[in-house]
Protein backbone atom coordinates (compact mmCIF):
# COMPACT_ATOMS: atom_id res chain seq x y z
CA UNK A 1 0.00 0.00 0.00
CA UNK A 2 1.22 3.48 -0.89
CA UNK A 3 0.33 7.00 0.15
CA UNK A 4 -3.22 8.07 -0.67
CA UNK A 5 -4.21 11.70 -0.52
CA UNK A 6 -7.55 12.74 -1.96
CA UNK A 7 -7.40 16.53 -1.91
CA UNK A 8 -7.03 19.52 0.34
CA UNK A 9 -10.77 20.12 0.64
CA UNK A 10 -11.61 16.76 2.18
CA UNK A 11 -8.36 16.73 4.19
CA UNK A 12 -7.79 13.02 4.18
CA UNK A 13 -4.54 11.08 4.09
CA UNK A 14 -3.81 7.41 4.66
CA UNK A 15 -0.42 5.75 4.39
CA UNK A 16 1.26 2.49 5.25
CA UNK A 17 4.99 3.06 5.47
CA UNK A 18 8.15 3.08 7.55
CA UNK A 19 7.76 5.69 10.29
CA UNK A 20 10.47 8.29 10.84
CA UNK A 21 11.10 10.85 13.56
CA UNK A 22 9.04 14.01 13.06
CA UNK A 23 9.36 17.30 14.97
CA UNK A 24 6.58 18.95 16.95
CA UNK A 25 3.71 20.06 14.74
CA UNK A 26 0.01 20.82 14.88
CA UNK A 27 -2.90 20.68 12.44
CA UNK A 28 -6.67 20.99 12.36
CA UNK A 29 -7.15 17.30 11.55
CA UNK A 30 -7.09 14.35 13.92
CA UNK A 31 -4.33 11.79 13.45
CA UNK A 32 -4.37 8.11 14.36
CA UNK A 33 -2.09 5.20 13.64
CA UNK A 34 -1.68 1.48 14.17
CA UNK A 35 1.87 0.26 14.84
CA UNK A 36 2.40 -2.78 12.63
CA UNK A 37 6.11 -3.22 13.38
CA UNK A 38 8.50 -2.02 16.06
CA UNK A 39 7.77 0.92 18.36
CA UNK A 40 8.20 4.67 18.65
CA UNK A 41 7.86 7.49 21.15
CA UNK A 42 4.84 9.73 20.69
CA UNK A 43 4.88 13.10 22.42
CA UNK A 44 1.60 14.99 22.81
CA UNK A 45 1.74 18.41 24.50
CA UNK A 46 4.23 17.89 27.34
CA UNK A 47 3.82 14.13 27.83
CA UNK A 48 5.55 11.18 26.13
CA UNK A 49 4.10 7.75 25.37
CA UNK A 50 5.62 4.56 24.00
CA UNK A 51 3.59 3.03 21.16
CA UNK A 52 4.46 -0.63 20.62
CA UNK A 53 3.65 -3.10 17.86
CA UNK A 54 -0.09 -3.71 17.73
CA UNK A 55 -0.92 -0.56 19.73
CA UNK A 56 -3.20 2.15 18.37
CA UNK A 57 -2.82 5.88 19.08
CA UNK A 58 -4.97 8.90 18.31
CA UNK A 59 -4.07 12.59 18.44
CA UNK A 60 -6.97 15.02 18.52
CA UNK A 61 -7.07 18.21 16.38
CA UNK A 62 -5.03 21.26 17.42
CA UNK A 63 -2.74 19.24 19.70
CA UNK A 64 1.04 19.61 19.42
CA UNK A 65 2.61 16.23 18.76
CA UNK A 66 5.87 14.71 17.55
CA UNK A 67 7.42 11.32 16.88
CA UNK A 68 10.80 9.97 17.88
CA UNK A 69 12.31 6.84 16.35
CA UNK A 70 15.69 5.59 17.65
CA UNK A 71 18.50 5.72 15.10
CA UNK A 72 18.75 2.49 13.10
CA UNK A 73 15.17 1.49 13.89
CA UNK A 74 12.58 1.11 11.11
CA UNK A 75 9.12 0.84 12.70
CA UNK A 76 6.11 0.71 10.42
CA UNK A 77 2.60 2.03 10.89
CA UNK A 78 -0.70 2.61 9.14
CA UNK A 79 -1.39 6.31 9.62
CA UNK A 80 -4.57 8.31 9.01
CA UNK A 81 -4.95 12.08 9.04
CA UNK A 82 -8.55 13.20 8.59
CA UNK A 83 -10.82 16.18 9.01
CA UNK A 84 -13.04 16.17 12.12
CA UNK A 85 -15.95 16.41 9.69
CA UNK A 86 -15.51 12.67 9.11
CA UNK A 87 -16.40 11.95 12.75
CA UNK A 88 -20.10 12.75 12.34
CA UNK A 89 -21.92 12.68 15.68
CA UNK A 90 -18.58 12.27 17.48
CA UNK A 91 -17.41 15.74 16.43
CA UNK A 92 -18.24 17.46 19.73
CA UNK A 93 -15.55 15.67 21.79
CA UNK A 94 -12.97 16.47 19.13
CA UNK A 95 -13.60 20.18 19.50
CA UNK A 96 -13.27 20.56 23.28
CA UNK A 97 -11.65 17.39 24.66
CA UNK A 98 -8.59 15.21 24.18
CA UNK A 99 -7.42 11.84 25.56
CA UNK A 100 -5.44 11.91 28.78
CA UNK A 101 -3.52 8.94 27.35
CA UNK A 102 -3.81 8.67 23.53
CA UNK A 103 -2.50 5.09 23.30
CA UNK A 104 -4.74 2.01 23.27
CA UNK A 105 -2.70 -1.16 23.98
CA UNK A 106 -2.97 -3.99 21.47
CA UNK A 107 -4.80 -6.24 23.94
CA UNK A 108 -7.50 -3.59 24.50
CA UNK A 109 -7.99 -2.64 20.84
CA UNK A 110 -11.28 -3.80 19.33
CA UNK A 111 -10.86 -5.95 16.22
CA UNK A 112 -13.21 -3.62 14.30
CA UNK A 113 -10.53 -0.90 14.41
CA UNK A 114 -7.99 -3.01 12.55
CA UNK A 115 -10.63 -4.26 10.11
CA UNK A 116 -11.90 -0.75 9.27
CA UNK A 117 -8.38 0.64 8.94
CA UNK A 118 -7.25 -2.00 6.49
CA UNK A 119 -10.49 -1.73 4.52
CA UNK A 120 -9.77 1.98 4.01
CA UNK A 121 -6.27 1.07 2.84
CA UNK A 122 -7.58 -1.49 0.38
CA UNK A 123 -10.08 0.99 -1.03
CA UNK A 124 -7.40 3.67 -1.37
CA UNK A 125 -5.10 1.26 -3.19
CA UNK A 126 -7.86 0.22 -5.57
CA UNK A 127 -8.96 3.81 -6.25
CA UNK A 128 -5.42 4.84 -7.09
CA UNK A 129 -5.44 2.31 -9.94
CA UNK A 130 -8.61 3.87 -11.36
CA UNK A 131 -7.69 6.74 -13.71
CA UNK A 132 -10.86 8.69 -13.10
CA UNK A 133 -13.81 8.10 -10.81
CA UNK A 134 -17.35 9.14 -11.70
CA UNK A 135 -19.23 11.52 -9.37
CA UNK A 136 -21.24 8.53 -8.16
CA UNK A 137 -18.05 6.59 -7.40
CA UNK A 138 -16.58 9.61 -5.61
CA UNK A 139 -19.69 9.89 -3.43
CA UNK A 140 -19.68 6.17 -2.65
CA UNK A 141 -15.98 6.27 -1.78
CA UNK A 142 -16.43 9.17 0.62
CA UNK A 143 -19.46 7.59 2.30
CA UNK A 144 -17.62 4.29 2.85
CA UNK A 145 -14.54 6.05 4.17
CA UNK A 146 -16.62 8.13 6.54
CA UNK A 147 -18.44 5.03 7.79
CA UNK A 148 -15.20 3.14 8.44
CA UNK A 149 -13.65 6.13 10.21
CA UNK A 150 -16.69 6.46 12.46
CA UNK A 151 -16.42 2.75 13.33
CA UNK A 152 -12.82 3.38 14.38
CA UNK A 153 -13.80 6.37 16.53
CA UNK A 154 -16.80 4.56 18.06
CA UNK A 155 -14.61 1.64 19.13
CA UNK A 156 -11.78 3.85 20.42
CA UNK A 157 -13.59 6.47 22.49
CA UNK A 158 -14.78 4.03 25.22
CA UNK A 159 -11.11 3.06 25.75
CA UNK A 160 -9.97 6.65 26.31
CA UNK A 161 -10.26 8.87 29.35
CA UNK A 162 -11.11 12.32 28.04
CA UNK A 163 -9.96 15.62 29.57
CA UNK A 164 -10.47 19.27 28.69
CA UNK A 165 -8.03 20.46 26.03
CA UNK A 166 -7.21 23.52 28.12
CA UNK A 167 -5.60 21.29 30.72
CA UNK A 168 -3.22 19.84 28.13
CA UNK A 169 -0.80 22.76 27.72
CA UNK A 170 -2.79 24.40 24.93
CA UNK A 171 -2.13 27.78 26.53
CA UNK A 172 1.65 27.33 26.70
CA UNK A 173 4.18 29.44 24.81
CA UNK A 174 5.18 26.43 22.72
CA UNK A 175 1.57 25.85 21.69
CA UNK A 176 1.02 29.52 20.77
CA UNK A 177 4.22 29.68 18.75
CA UNK A 178 3.70 26.47 16.79
CA UNK A 179 0.03 27.23 16.23
CA UNK A 180 0.95 30.63 14.79
CA UNK A 181 3.60 29.14 12.50
CA UNK A 182 1.14 26.52 11.26
CA UNK A 183 -1.32 29.23 10.27
CA UNK A 184 1.23 31.69 8.81
CA UNK A 185 4.21 29.71 7.47
CA UNK A 186 3.41 30.75 3.88
CA UNK A 187 3.94 34.39 4.87
CA UNK A 188 7.22 36.18 5.64
CA UNK A 189 8.02 35.23 9.25
CA UNK A 190 10.78 36.34 11.59
CA UNK A 191 11.65 35.37 15.15
CA UNK A 192 10.85 38.92 16.26
CA UNK A 193 7.45 38.88 14.55
CA UNK A 194 6.58 35.49 15.99
CA UNK A 195 7.63 36.60 19.49
CA UNK A 196 5.31 39.59 19.23
CA UNK A 197 2.41 37.39 18.11
CA UNK A 198 3.10 34.88 20.90
CA UNK A 199 3.41 37.62 23.54
CA UNK A 200 7.00 36.98 24.62
CA UNK A 201 10.55 38.16 23.98
CA UNK A 202 12.59 36.86 21.01
CA UNK A 203 15.15 35.61 23.52
CA UNK A 204 12.58 33.48 25.37
CA UNK A 205 11.25 32.12 22.10
CA UNK A 206 14.73 31.29 20.83
CA UNK A 207 15.50 29.40 24.05
CA UNK A 208 12.23 27.46 23.74
CA UNK A 209 13.05 26.29 20.23
CA UNK A 210 16.59 25.23 21.09
CA UNK A 211 15.71 23.75 24.49
CA UNK A 212 12.42 22.01 23.68
CA UNK A 213 12.61 21.27 19.96
CA UNK A 214 16.39 20.97 19.65
CA UNK A 215 16.48 23.30 16.65
CA UNK A 216 16.39 27.02 16.01
CA UNK A 217 13.43 29.01 14.73
CA UNK A 218 14.55 29.04 11.08
CA UNK A 219 15.15 25.29 11.06
CA UNK A 220 11.67 24.63 12.40
CA UNK A 221 10.02 27.08 9.99
CA UNK A 222 11.87 25.60 7.01
CA UNK A 223 10.79 22.12 8.12
CA UNK A 224 7.12 23.12 8.10
CA UNK A 225 7.51 24.72 4.68
CA UNK A 226 9.33 21.68 3.29
CA UNK A 227 6.64 19.31 4.58
CA UNK A 228 4.03 21.40 2.77
CA UNK A 229 6.11 21.52 -0.41
CA UNK A 230 6.66 17.75 -0.36
CA UNK A 231 2.91 17.11 -0.27
CA UNK A 232 2.41 19.56 -3.14
CA UNK A 233 5.11 17.85 -5.19
CA UNK A 234 3.50 14.45 -4.68
CA UNK A 235 -0.13 15.41 -5.13
CA UNK A 236 -0.40 18.48 -7.33
CA UNK A 237 0.57 19.44 -10.88
CA UNK A 238 1.83 22.89 -9.83
CA UNK A 239 5.27 23.90 -11.06
CA UNK A 240 8.21 23.54 -8.69
CA UNK A 241 8.70 27.31 -8.80
CA UNK A 242 5.09 27.95 -7.79
CA UNK A 243 5.33 25.38 -4.99
CA UNK A 244 8.54 26.97 -3.74
CA UNK A 245 7.02 30.42 -3.33
CA UNK A 246 3.63 29.12 -2.18
CA UNK A 247 5.40 27.30 0.66
CA UNK A 248 6.91 30.59 1.84
CA UNK A 249 10.48 30.38 0.53
CA UNK A 250 11.98 33.64 -0.71
CA UNK A 251 14.05 32.09 -3.50
CA UNK A 252 14.16 28.83 -5.42
CA UNK A 253 17.87 28.51 -4.67
CA UNK A 254 17.18 28.51 -0.92
CA UNK A 255 14.31 26.07 -1.42
CA UNK A 256 16.39 23.66 -3.53
CA UNK A 257 19.25 23.65 -1.03
CA UNK A 258 16.96 23.12 1.99
CA UNK A 259 15.00 20.43 0.17
CA UNK A 260 18.14 18.52 -0.79
CA UNK A 261 19.45 18.72 2.79
CA UNK A 262 16.22 17.20 4.11
CA UNK A 263 15.31 14.66 1.43
CA UNK A 264 18.72 13.89 -0.12
CA UNK A 265 17.59 14.81 -3.64
CA UNK A 266 16.27 17.72 -5.70
CA UNK A 267 12.54 18.59 -5.74
CA UNK A 268 12.37 17.45 -9.36
CA UNK A 269 13.84 14.04 -8.60
CA UNK A 270 11.65 13.72 -5.49
CA UNK A 271 8.54 14.31 -7.59
CA UNK A 272 9.59 11.51 -9.94
CA UNK A 273 10.16 8.96 -7.17
CA UNK A 274 7.70 6.11 -6.52
CA UNK A 275 5.52 6.62 -3.44
CA UNK A 276 7.41 4.14 -1.23
CA UNK A 277 10.56 6.25 -1.55
CA UNK A 278 8.98 9.24 0.19
CA UNK A 279 10.76 9.81 3.49
CA UNK A 280 13.21 12.42 4.79
CA UNK A 281 16.91 11.70 4.45
CA UNK A 282 18.52 10.42 7.69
Amino acid sequence: MQVFYENFVDRFLIRDEITVSFPAHIHAEYECFLMTRGELELRVASRSYTVKEGDFAIVFPEMIHSYYVPEGSEPRSVNVIASPSYTGSFMQPFQTLCPEDPVIPAEDLHEDVRYALFRILETADRDRETPRLSPEQETERRMLREAYLQVIIARCLPCLHMIDKKSADTESLLYRAIYYITKHFQEPLTLTGLAKAAGCSPYALSRMFSGTLNMNFNQYLNGVRLDYAAVQLRHSADSITDICFDAGFESQRTFNRAFHDRYGMSPRKYRAQPAQAFSPAP
